[in-house]
């Protein structure tokens, strides 16, 4: 069910961000809403443990994000915390190997977008819809 979730979320978030560079708060907000209402609905109905070493690594790996991006601009606030969400949801280690896959995705797409000369280095690539991808790729390898 997380899973659904997440691939539907990834997807209309890469589409946002694709279409208009930009994350709307209130789109991040009900993405953590419904991260805590699934993650209470495991525990009520699956009681599967809610664990407090997931909480705080989600937040930890939000917080390096956010910090990275404010200090490099390389990574948007919104993408991080999408990432630290993501985290919650799924498990660290999905949203980190999610991460990694679309941090390779990105980099590949930018260099043959520099090299075609369709970008310029100082323009901006949306990341969300490298996370989608990433994140479908993630699922259906395991």
């Amino acid at each position: 069910m997380s899973t659904i979730i997440t691939m539907a979320y990834l997807l209309v978030l890469g589409i946002v961000d694709w279409k208009k560079k930009a994350i709307q708060l209130w789109m991040l907000i009900a993405m953590g809403t419904i991260a805590i209402v699934s993650r209470i609905a495991e525990y009520i109905l699956i009681r599967r443990g809610i664990s407090i070493y997931e909480i705080v690594a989600g937040i930890g790996i939000a917080a390096v994000l956010i910090i990275i991006g404010l200090r490099g601009h390389m990574l948007g606030v919104a993408d991080s915390i999408v990432v630290g969400i993501m985290s919650w949801i799924i498990g660290i280690r999905r949203a980190v190997a999610t991460f990694l896959l679309a941090l390779i995705f990105i980099s590949v797409m930018s260099g043959v977008l520099l090299a075609l000369r369709k970008v310029k280095l100082k323009d901006t690539i949306p990341f969300l819809p490298f996370m989608f991808f990433s994140f479908v790729g993630v699922v259906l390898c395991g």
